[in-house]
């Protein structure tokens, strides 16, 4: 197997894996502050 082949393989592999743990890393922000929100919302709602 040619190296620069196995070094470009290496690299697509990296970043297919960063840009996927990044975006799973920004859902769970936007997750998390949406649960958030509806806490606030929920708390601050007045109780029939």
């Amino acid at each position: 197997m040619n190296p620069m082949f196995h070094r470009h393989l290496v690299a697509a592999y990296a970043v297919t894996w960063i840009v996927q743990l990044s975006y799973l890393a920004y859902a769970a922000r936007k997750w998390v502050a949406a649960r958030k929100a509806q806490r606030e919302i929920q708390k601050n709602r007045p109780s029939s």
